[in-house]
């Protein structure tokens, strides 16, 4: 290798085999050329890399250079107990292309498969993870991180994670097969309080929890996504005091799409197409319901401000479409129930509401009550503009 150039060959240089053989040989060369070169930048040609990672995941401490796997390269982690790459602090790195996998799919909760803590301005672009024993991808106490083009599929935990990160950046997310949430923004209380994140396009396919989980994470937007068969609610906003978060603010949830919330077996817990616990502010907006266990949209929060714009429910499996229960603030606008097996609105015990334009289609399929608008123990109530139809 020339240190002038500043470029590594990984196979020539290093010693590192991409036949999918030689997993400690493999190892050593990846982790001498971090450590002599952490600035520099760091090839990975086409092949499979089988890596030793028995005891544990393979650390990188302050990498500020370029890791960049071409073509089809993979790496092969060949224990599926532990964890695969973990890259700790470093200030600029940039990683292209990594694709991770464990060829013995894991059995039980273990390590995560990619993971990134305390790193500043870190930009991962065309990350894949699969069959990962814990989360897929996880960045952790993280300073502006970036990323494009990530996929996690078969993964034991969530499939893509931002936890206590300030300002993070996700474009074009597709999950898989996650037996925790496909997308997940923590804040925990024994962390830094670090906040923000801009999210956009997100395909979340057969996840075992949420689709998609803002738990304690404030200043947040997510534009354009999809989810797809859930076990629990498709979104999910709020606190989890059971995990010790802050409580969610400040939560935009735009343009999208959700069928099946809470359809996958064995259901569990609540199962909505839209949930917020907790938030102090939350807005949903042009966004369609399909087909939900549970409610399509609901939750509760005696301090909450709730504001639901331009949603369409339709083909409520089980239970009330919209149902708003003790919160401060619900402001609802321009959104339509129709063939809900329970009432299609509800506002109850909610301080301040706001109504206005809102359709409810055959709704009360299954109800004794046959409400299809239900105003009860309210404060102030403004509403107008309320169109009930029924065959």
């Amino acid at each position: 290798a020339k240190l002038c150039g500043q470029t590594i060959n990984m196979v020539t240089d290093m010693g590192a085999f991409n036949n999918g053989t030689n997993a400690t040989a493999n190892t050593k060369a990846f982790q001498n050329a971090f450590f002599q070169y952490p600035n520099g930048k760091i090839i990975v040609p086409p092949g499979n890399y089988a890596i030793d990672n028995s005891q544990g995941a393979i650390t990188i401490t302050n990498f500020n250079g370029e890791l960049k796997f071409e073509g089809s390269a993979i790496l092969q982690f060949q224990n599926n107990i532990q964890g695969g790459f973990r890259f700790l602090g470093g200030t600029g790195m940039r990683i292209e292309g990594m694709h991770g996998n464990y060829p013995n799919a894991p059995t039980q909760r273990a390590g995560t498969e990619f993971s990134f803590t305390g790193s500043v301005d870190a930009f991962v672009k065309d990350i894949t993870a699969e069959n990962s024993p814990g989360a897929a991808i996880m960045f952790t106490s993280c300073i502006r991180p970036k990323v494009i083009n990530a996929v996690a599929t078969n993964s034991i935990a969530d499939g893509f994670i931002f936890a206590n990160s300030q300002d993070a950046q996700l474009v074009n997310l597709t999950t898989n097969h996650t037996l925790d949430n496909g997308l997940a923004l923590y804040n925990y209380l024994i962390y830094d309080d670090l906040h923000g994140a801009t999210i956009s396009n997100v395909r979340v396919t057969n996840s075992y929890a949420h689709g998609i989980a803002v738990v304690g994470t404030s200043h947040v937007t997510i534009s354009g996504f999809a989810v797809d068969k859930t076990r629990g609610s498709a979104v999910f906003i709020g606190q989890d005091p059971t995990y010790q978060t802050r409580i969610s603010d400040q939560v935009t949830v735009e343009h999208g799409y959700v069928r099946g919330s809470g359809t996958l077996n064995p259901p569990g817990g609540t199962t909505f197409g839209l949930e917020y616990n907790q938030p102090v502010s939350v807005v949903f907006s042009d966004i369609q319901v399909e087909g939900s266990n549970g409610r399509s949209v609901s939750g509760m929060g005696p301090s909450s401000r709730v504001y639901v714009r331009n949603v369409r429910a339709r083909g409520n499996l089980a239970s009330d479409d919209f149902v708003f229960y003790k919160a401060a603030y619900a402001d609802v606008m321009n959104c339509s129930a129709e063939n809900s097996t329970g009432a299609g609105f509800i506002f109850n015990g909610v301080n301040s509401v706001v109504a206005r334009r809102l359709t409810s289609i055959n709704s009360s399929r299954a109800s004794s009550l046959n409400r299809a608008m239900w105003f009860q123990d309210n404060g102030y109530v403004n509403a107008g503009g309320l169109l009930v139809v029924d065959n």
